[in-house]
């Protein structure tokens, strides 16, 4: 939950991003996942099926031509009671230091 719960301050500092995609071993745990999709319900999360996600979106921008979309899944948010109450509160101790 801590690491997901960092992921959404991160995403959260980025701004109006709608649409995060989450590559590497983390799009492999769905419980971070799920409880990351819960955490940000104004975004669309998705997860990336991709194999080594990273180092295609890096050639992606060096060769020439559009980007291939990246191959990936949406994200389902866990159904957590208790979960926002319980992050503004974490949330606020952060931002009271």
């Amino acid at each position: 939950l801590y690491t997901a719960q960092m992921t959404a301050l991160m995403v959260e500092s980025l701004g109006d991003t709608r649409r995060v995609v989450v590559d590497g071993v983390f799009a492999t745990n769905t419980v971070f996942l799920s409880a990351l999709a819960a955490l940000l319900p104004s975004r669309e999360i998705l997860r990336s099926l991709e194999r080594h996600g990273t180092a295609a979106g890096a050639a992606s921008l060096a060769l020439p031509g559009p980007p291939r979309p990246p191959n990936t899944e949406p994200v389902v948010a866990a159904t957590l009671p208790g979960l926002a109450a319980y992050h503004a509160e974490w949330r606020a101790r952060i931002d009271a230091d």
